[in-house]
């Protein structure tokens, strides 16, 4: 299926692309008051930076679910572990009588 989606899809975006290219073209020649060569060229910069920041909100998300993945799965059960860790400690010292070194 996309072996035949992606280059009609293709197709359709350079033609559309042509078409602003000729008839903004035409009417900047024409010396049309709605159509200057800035209009033109803004609004072809508009949709070139508009695709761009598309994709670039498309990998932020991709990323904040990665971190999301990673900080719910890996770094969360890291620290329970190591405070539960921590915890026997303390009342394995709390328990047995002995005193930090540092407080000594």
């Amino acid at each position: 299926m996309w072996a035949t989606a992606m280059p009609v899809i293709s197709f359709v975006t350079m033609l559309g692309t042509y078409f602003v290219w000729y008839f903004g073209g035409l009417a900047v020649l024409e010396r049309s008051p709605t159509m200057t060569i800035g209009t033109l060229m803004a609004f072809i910069a508009y949709r070139r930076v508009n695709s761009i920041l598309d994709s670039a909100r498309g990998v932020a998300k991709e990323v904040s679910a990665t971190t999301y993945f990673i900080s719910d799965n890996i770094v969360r059960p890291l620290i329970q572990v190591a405070s539960f860790i921590s915890g026997v400690r303390r009342a394995a010292k709390a328990f047995s009588g002995r005193k930090d070194r540092g407080n000594e």
